[in-house]
């Protein structure tokens, strides 16, 4: 059996997921040229991106006790599934690297976007679905082992 927190681990895990496999499929869709606007859907889920690369940024400068408020708690953690990404860049290197991820994404928005970039965002977050995916699985995996040891004894 899951413990609520377990639970909400492997449910957090699982959408951050399913979010970053919707990004990779309109990023490998997505139409370079410009001769194809964003249909709502695709604004829509731009819209996401770039908030949640802003959630990210935030999460660089971690909150003192007094500053924590729910929004600063979900910015440190998507911060830190987001650095499984990048693990040997220090945290200067790393803002930049979001900041960076963060204007391609505006770029989309203005059907602006090269090529290059189109494949560094695409390779962010095809990595971030395979961190996220892998914590979900550890999750997943530590209660099957619980299970096993208690059948066991």
């Amino acid at each position: 059996m899951y413990t609520e927190s377990r639970l909400a681990d492997l449910s957090k895990s699982l959408a951050s997921g399913f979010f970053a496999d919707r990004v990779v499929r309109f990023l490998s869709k997505y139409d370079i040229q410009g001769t194809t606007p964003l249909n709502t859907e695709e604004v829509a889920l731009v819209t996401r991106v770039r908030k949640f690369l802003g959630c990210v940024l935030k999460g660089v400068r971690w909150p003192t006790a007094p500053d924590l408020s729910f929004d600063s708690v979900i910015s440190v953690e998507l911060y830190s599934k987001a650095y499984t990404v990048k693990p040997k860049y220090d945290a200067r290197r790393f803002e930049n690297y979001i900041k960076e991820l963060s204007d391609i994404a505006d770029k989309i928005s203005n059907q602006s976007i090269s090529q290059k970039e189109l494949t560094e965002l695409t390779t962010f977050f095809r990595a971030f679905r395979k961190a996220v995916s892998n914590r979900a699985e550890m999750v997943y995996l530590h209660r099957e082992k619980r299970e096993e040891m208690a059948r066991l004894v």
